[in-house]
């Protein structure tokens, strides 16, 4: 993310978090590193974002950061790894790029900067997200088992 910042100096980057690289984003200008935040200082960061860029590198099943950015309604352009793909609507909550691949985020992200009408639909579509509740896991359920019965039922017509 850093390279990318430094090649695309139009772009406000900003880092929340604690980590080994907070010494390396001094000295970039259109960087700031917002630090480690919780509770509600976490959330209007959150809130107040563009867009939420997800670049893990861990196989995470349910990431915070892009729970805690949909449910803020900010848009979310993550890795297509682990549970990210599962949480972010490609195309919809926000996009997916290929896991590991730089290029991909970099043209992605300058993609979605450059087109503030698309970003703001998909921060529309946050308002739809529904973090998984047990009314939400029962109608998904309940869809998985219908399709098993429907494809059990159309083999019986054979």
């Amino acid at each position: 993310m850093l390279d990318i910042a430094r090649r695309h100096p139009e772009i406000q980057f900003k880092f929340a978090g604690k980590g080994p690289l907070s010494s390396a984003m001094q000295g970039i200008p259109n960087v700031e590193d917002l630090g480690f935040n919780t509770g509600e200082r976490l959330k209007e960061i959150v809130r107040r974002g563009t867009l939420a860029a997800t670049p893990s590198e861990c196989l995470e099943n349910s990431p915070f950061a892009v729970l805690e950015a949909l449910c803020c309604g900010t848009p979310v352009l993550g890795a297509n790894v682990g549970g990210i793909p599962e949480l972010v609507s490609d195309g919809v909550t926000g996009e997916l790029f290929e896991f590991r691949n730089p290029g991909d985020l970099e043209q992605k992200l300058v993609s979605l900067w450059n087109d503030p009408d698309r970003l703001a639909r998909y921060a529309a579509n946050c308002a739809t997200f529904e973090p998984m509740s047990p009314a939400r896991y029962l109608r998904e359920l309940t869809s998985v088992y219908e399709s098993a019965i429907e494809g059990d039922a159309k083999e019986d017509c054979r």
